[in-house]
């Protein structure tokens, strides 16, 4: 630091008398642009052109995360040392008022890093700027102190909690957090949360970095206050935005979890046909279906920096819509089907288990979080999956076949399909239905081989998609992801065609009017997918089926040597072992063709074959 001119104290004589066995050198001079200030943060009668915005930002620890730094009346350096690195330099127009070696367009360098055998040196050429929240000036100081401290290795995971607690859920909120300081951040996990509350000092907006409580669980909160700003509306997307640009800047890691914790009502809510999470009274104001994709999209760069895990501590959101909204920007989905206790997820358990082993990967960490909430809620009404959202697409194309099958023969089958919407596993909003139990139901009641294999191939799709999934005994059919279905006309809601996704590229809207009329919709009335190539999105599930087939034919071979030589009798299933593989060769064919559409068809049959061979072979053995 050092610009003799305002006299006194520590001029550049003194500072170089420090710096010169580093071979850095502070020149008396000031930093000068005409193009790249600001004024309006302080001293705005003094000469602009030193009020400098910095944006050429060298790759480094310290510039982690900041895009520009704001200084006044800084000067530069000489850097003799190979070592050490410019870190912050001018731009093409940046230059010295009195140095004549950094004319415009020399990009002179304003902030200095160097290693030193086991000590770190950071060379500012002013530090008065860095006590202004401006910019990103602090989160460039934290870099600074974190860098010279040595804590500037990367974690392995940031785990970012919005705690939307500005309603009746505020007491909830606080005992979360007091459960998360059990465990608390440590150098490989940080654990962030933005809360807000509805009430006393809660009323503003808090931001944390959750620190070990060396008391365990009580009721006091020990965890570092960031920061503390207005009531903001987090129900509004741009608190969403802001809060994860904040944590994912302030805190890198090589995996990202966002978790959305309050209220949450699916795709929408009797009173309000749109509906999602995060229910801000104060603001009246919530995070509608299109907003959380908004925000998604911003902060993962239009899908291109996926997050690892986006998880909803929050009722009903464990839904295909939900799902097929999140699939482009989160790689893991973590949701319940159907409504939470008011404890919600137990953070305790899931965090220490984290932060014990921290080298979880983002499924490991789905299915930590879905098993421990089981635990703690034995008997209750609960439910809870993990997804893989890379198998949404394959999911979405095979429920919109099994509709459009359905629907072309609404007609015909209608008290069939009527008697499975009625008998369909269902949660606190009757209109949620267990897709995988629906589809089962069909597949039971509805004899047509081409709806039965599309049946099938929507539980083989979620099979495919779900990395972890529990239910308590009161949803002993409940398979993880439920969908739209009213049980009755007049409570279907409009909107869902215009506002939803999932309906936009599918007919399943259609379907749910076909069901209850009985009479198939025009052809023109079908939507048209965004993505029409139906065959090249059966390709996960085909993939899927064929293995499992793969699979089972190796272990009938191996039961069918066993059989043999024992000298079991089997010319009873002999028909069937030629139709299974024959049923194989076809979807082998099929998929070295890129049909996959019948690939997937025939591997279902072989499946279905080699599975009943497998319990035939074993009762001979028996």
């Amino acid at each position: 630091m050092g610009d003799d001119l305002y006299g006194g104290g520590w001029d550049n004589e003194y500072c170089n008398i420090l710096s010169e066995p580093y071979n850095v050198s502070f020149n008396n001079d000031q930093l000068l642009d005409p193009t790249n200030y600001d004024i309006s943060v302080t001293r705005p009668e003094d000469d602009y052109e030193r009020h400098i915005v910095f944006h050429n930002m060298a790759e480094h620890p310290v510039t982690e995360g900041v895009s520009n730094f704001w200084v006044h009346g800084t000067c530069s350096f000489v850097v003799n040392n190979p070592d050490a690195v410019e870190i912050v330099m001018g731009d093409d127009d940046t230059y010295s008022d009195r140095y004549a070696g950094y004319p415009k367009g020399s990009y002179p360098p304003a902030l200095v890093a160097l290693e030193h055998g086991s000590g770190r040196i950071i060379f500012s050429g002013d530090c008065s700027g860095l006590k202004h929240n401006v910019y990103d000036n602090w989160a460039l100081l934290w870099n600074i102190f974190d860098w010279l401290a040595g804590n500037d290795a990367r974690a392995q995971w940031t785990f970012m909690a919005y705690f939307c607690a500005d309603n009746n859920l505020e007491s909830n909120g606080i005992d979360d957090l007091n459960e998360m300081e059990v465990a608390g951040s440590t150098p490989d996990i940080n654990i962030v949360v933005q809360l807000d509350g509805f009430s006393g000092d809660w009323s503003n907006t808090k931001r944390y970095y959750v620190t070990k409580d060396p008391n365990g669980y009580d009721e006091a909160i020990v965890s570092t206050l960031i920061s503390e700003l207005d009531d903001l509306n987090m129900g509004h997307p741009d608190t969403l935005i802001d809060f994860v640009e904040w944590a994912k800047r302030t805190y890198p890691a090589d995996h990202f979890a966002l978790i959305l914790w309050d209220h949450g009502k699916g795709w929408k809510s009797s009173d309000t046909p749109l509906k999602g999470v995060c229910d801000d009274w104060s603001n009246n104001d919530i995070l509608t279906q299109p907003e959380i994709r908004r925000a998604l999209s911003q902060v993962t760069d239009g899908g291109t920096d996926k997050l690892d895990i986006v998880g909803f501590d929050a009722c009903l959101m464990g839904m295909l819509e939900i799902d097929y909204d999140i699939m482009p920007y989160a790689e893991y989905r973590i949701g319940s089907e159907e409504t939470e206790p008011l404890d919600g997820w137990d953070y305790e358990a899931s965090l220490l288990a984290l932060t014990n082993t921290p080298s979880m990967t983002p499924p490991q960490l789905g299915a930590q979080i879905v098993n421990d909430y089981g635990s703690a809620y034995i008997g209750g009404g609960i439910t809870l999956s993990a997804v893989d959202l890379d198998g949404i697409q394959a999911l979405a194309s095979a429920t919109n076949t099994l509709a459009t099958n359905l629907l072309n023969k609404a007609n015909i089958y209608c008290t069939e399909i009527r008697t499975s919407r009625k008998n369909v596993e269902h949660y606190d909003d009757s209109s949620y239905v267990d897709l995988y139990h629906f589809s089962q139901l069909i597949k039971s009641k509805i004899n047509d081989p081409v709806i039965q294999a599309s049946a099938q191939n929507v539980m083989s799709a979620i099979t495919n998609a779900l990395v972890a999934e529990i239910h308590s005994p009161p949803h002993a059919n409940s398979h993880g992801i439920s969908i739209y279905y009213p049980s009755i006309l007049r409570e279907y809601i409009p909107t869902y065609e215009t506002e939803v996704l999932l309906s936009a590229d599918t007919n399943w809207d259609e379907f749910i009017r076909s069901s209850f009329t009985c009479v198939p919709p025009s052809k023109g009335a079908l939507s048209t997918p965004s993505n029409p190539d139906s065959n090249a999105m059966m390709l996960p599930l085909t993939q899927y089926n064929m293995s499992k087939a793969e699979e089972l034919s190796v272990e009938a071979q191996d039961l069918l040597s066993q059989a043999q030589g024992q000298g079991s009798d089997i010319s009873s299933i002999e028909e069937l072992i030629r139709k299974a593989e024959e049923f194989l060769a076809l979807a082998r064919e099929n998929f070295t063709g890129g049909n996959y559409i019948a690939a997937n068809i025939h591997a279902l049959k072989a499946i279905e074959a080699y599975e009943e061979i497998i319990e035939l072979i074993k009762d001979l053995l028996d």
